[in-house]
């Protein structure tokens, strides 16, 4: 896979990848990395070319936003009303904006939301969509929705309560308020706060311990999590079931036992 990044002053969404870990940025850098539509149908493009990658190839996934001043500050608003407008508009953007979302979540490897400044509206989605996000100490979170007369996704609405409960999601959406970074860790938005200078290294040691684990033993436990919090989903508890075989069935279990007993660190392959 190639890194597709153009001029930092060119809106998009580029993709690379590098020892098995692929980082895919958000680049409006004019507009605070906030998301046109062209941005979201790109985002789905590289996300569902990243779904089937063995699990030794991928091990986890980056998401951040262009430079250190936003990760994403939320919808391109200069093309917003006109993205959104005639009886089919909203539902085309919605379906645009819920593929990408869908296509993130949906990855059998380890998101990781890497979050510098504004997390706002979009921005929010995107992260709520991750399985782990990290914020620098200058971060802020919002969802303006109420303020602008939106209807949020109700999908979306789903990964909120997920991630902070909903008694947390209620006054989110229905106050618009902002939350400092502090206040967003109290509150289960993000896993940690770091300084903005330790951010980076931060990621780069939780990549490094991803890295070392089980491709499978990591995979399953993703599926196994969504699992426990949709019990209703029968398909989520299958592939659930699935993936867990595929660890007890593998080379890397043996490897683990082994290692283990060796009392050396396993070398794990993905099979």
């Amino acid at each position: 896979m190639t890194d597709q990044t153009p001029a930092a002053e060119t809106p998009g969404v580029t993709l690379s990848l590098d020892r098995g870990v692929a980082v895919l940025e958000i680049r409006n850098p004019a507009k605070r990395n906030a998301v046109s539509y062209g941005m979201w149908v790109a985002m789905a493009d590289h996300l569902s070319g990243l779904a089937t990658m063995a699990p030794g190839e991928l091990h986890a996934v980056v998401v951040r936003g262009h430079g250190e001043r936003a990760f994403v500050s939320g919808a391109d608003l200069s093309e917003f009303n006109a993205a959104r407008t005639g009886s089919d508009g909203p539902k085309r953007y919605d379906t645009a904006v819920e593929a990408a979302s869908v296509a993130l979540e949906a990855l059998p490897v380890p998101t990781i939301a890497m979050i510098h400044g504004a997390c706002i509206g979009a921005g929010f989605g995107v992260a709520m969509a991750c399985d782990l996000r990290y914020a620098d100490d200058r971060a802020v979170f919002a969802v303006p929705a109420a303020r602008l007369g939106i209807g949020y996704h109700a999908t979306g609405v789903r990964r909120i309560v997920d991630a902070i409960g909903a008694a947390a999601a209620r006054e989110l959406l229905m106050t618009a308020k902002r939350y400092d970074a502090t206040e967003a860790k109290a509150l289960g938005m993000v896993n940690a706060v770091l300084p903005s200078d330790g951010l980076q290294a931060h990621i780069d040691g939780l990549l490094d311990t991803l890295r070392g684990n089980a491709p499978l033993s990591i995979r399953a436990s993703k599926q196994t999590v969504r699992a426990a919090i949709r019990p209703e989903d029968t398909a989520v508890a299958t592939a659930a079931q699935i993936a867990i075989s595929a660890c007890n069935d593998s080379r890397d279990y043996a490897e683990g036992v082994l290692a283990l007993g060796e009392r050396r660190p396993p070398v794990f392959t993905g099979n």
